[in-house]
């Protein structure tokens, strides 16, 4: 058993036992408590600034190796109350230490956060190991999932080779009743078919594709909307627009059911184009007053301040439809279609005499 006040460390699990006011006051009796705390502190004083558990050994005397079962035993006297530990490490010399009534509070006090910190950093490096070691077993099941999810491809890729052909002759059966244009079927990622296809897939199994009174209704309304929106950002202070100005085009069309059509777009500073309207002109003499009428009333709905040049082929009627323009909108300028230039100026080399060499 134990002397009064004596710790009883004789095994490494075990916790210290604490000193009692009886027995401190005994051992205070004895010693030379001042002289021991200028020890204590002097020795502490070039410690502090980096202190580790093992400086607790030079807080104690007399260490001395036991012969017991444990090797790593050793005996020791602490300096503050001279008290006779037991222990196989630093450990619990600075359990001792955090307890012992005689020890100076600074000693104390740096301990405490040297045993704060430590236990902080293992409980990180506990933390970490469980950390990984959770990671590991979540990267096994996604492996395992992943060969079974291979060994399920394996067995339907024949059934999918079937799906997939089937899936893609009803897409062209779509394009070549309707006379869609191949060209639709863009390669490009960021193309309307190829997000279309990408927005189906990603739609669930139960998605029903929408029918011709919503096409015609909210979903106009929607894609309407949003196209004005996209529009608008290209110059939302209106900052291109009153520094280049915009240009208005105008041409003739037919549609795919063979309507007679004018259409017609603004652009502004090389924005890619705005496509504005188509007119049916079922029943009209493309006059030169009818075709300027249409330009006006196209020029006062996009803002006349806002338009500064009118391009159109050079037929005589567009030749003419300019001077009624100019003289609505003197401040506009116009200019002949360059590409249908290059194209009636190679018309007319095709119909050179061809003279060999």
């Amino acid at each position: 058993m134990a002397e009064p006040g004596e710790l009883n460390t004789t095994a490494d699990d075990e916790a210290p036992a604490p000193i009692t006011p009886v027995a401190a006051a005994m051992q205070t009796a004895a010693l030379d408590v001042g002289k021991t705390h200028e020890e204590a502190l002097a020795i502490f004083a070039p410690l502090k600034a980096d202190l580790k558990p093992k400086h607790a050994f030079a807080f104690v005397r007399n260490v001395q190796q036991l012969s017991t079962s444990n090797s790593q035993q050793i005996s020791a006297v602490c300096i503050c109350c001279s008290k006779t530990l037991r222990s196989t490490g630093a450990t619990k010399l600075v359990d001792h230490l955090l307890v012992c009534p005689l020890c100076p509070g600074a000693i104390r006090d740096g301990f405490k956060v040297l045993r704060e910190g430590t236990t902080s950093k293992a409980a990180g490096k506990r933390a970490a190991v469980t950390l990984a070691k959770d990671e590991a077993e979540i990267y096994q099941q996604r492996h395992q999932q992943a060969q079974s999810l291979l060994k399920q491809q394996g067995i339907l890729a024949g059934l999918k080779t079937g799906q997939v052909a089937a899936a893609d002759l009803a897409i062209a059966n779509f394009f070549y009743a309707h006379a869609i244009p191949f060209s639709a079927a863009s390669k490009e990622p960021t193309s309307l078919y190829r997000t279309m296809i990408q927005a189906i897939q990603q739609a669930p199994a139960s998605y029903i594709p929408p029918n011709c009174d919503k096409l015609a209704g909210p979903l106009l309304d929607e894609s309407y909307n949003a196209m004005w929106h996209q529009m608008r950002e290209r110059d939302p202070d209106g900052t291109l627009k009153d520094k280049f100005g915009s240009c208005y085009v105008s041409d003739g069309w037919d549609s795919c059911d063979n309507l007679p059509l004018i259409n017609s777009a603004f652009i502004t500073a090389n924005d890619g184009g705005m496509y504005w309207r188509s007119v049916d002109t079922s029943g009209q003499t493309k006059s030169a007053e009818y075709c300027a009428r249409l330009m006006i009333q196209d020029i006062y709905a996009y803002g006349p301040a806002d338009v500064v040049l009118v391009i159109t082929d050079t037929c005589s009627t567009m030749r003419k439809a300019w001077t009624i323009v100019q003289a609505e909108f003197p401040w506009i300028s116009v200019l002949c279609c360059q590409p249908h230039v290059v194209a009636l100026l190679l018309k007319g080399i095709s119909h050179l005499p061809f003279t060999p060499a």
